[in-house]
């Protein structure tokens, strides 16, 4: 079964971010990146359980898996699945605080 793909704002948001980022030097990565990152995420929907758990302190984020970004490994994918749904809370760099980013999140 596939599961119905819901994209958080933020998330929306870190995909813009890098996609915007990427293209400062080179416009075709940025493209390739935006278009990975769809495909990686439809991939997702079709086998959910590929991504290994990822503990935060946050229990609004209890069962948080993560994958890598097909081909741009140091962009990390974090989701949860929920009733059918894939959920996709968060698109970060591997650089980024991550931690402390879900600790924040509300």
């Amino acid at each position: 079964m596939v599961l119905r793909i819901f994209i958080s704002p933020k998330a929306t948001r870190d995909l813009d971010n890098i996609s915007d980022y990427l293209a400062q030097n080179n416009p075709d990565v940025a493209l390739r990146f935006f278009d990975t990152t769809r495909q990686t995420i439809a991939k997702l929907a079709q086998t959910p359980y590929l991504g290994s758990l990822y503990f935060s302190n946050n229990s609004q984020l209890e069962g948080l898996r993560k994958w890598k970004v097909k081909g741009f490994d140091k962009y990390l994918i974090f989701y949860l699945i929920e009733n059918e749904q894939l959920i996709i809370i968060r698109i970060l760099h591997v650089s980024r605080n991550i931690r402390k980013i879900f600790n924040q999140e509300n």
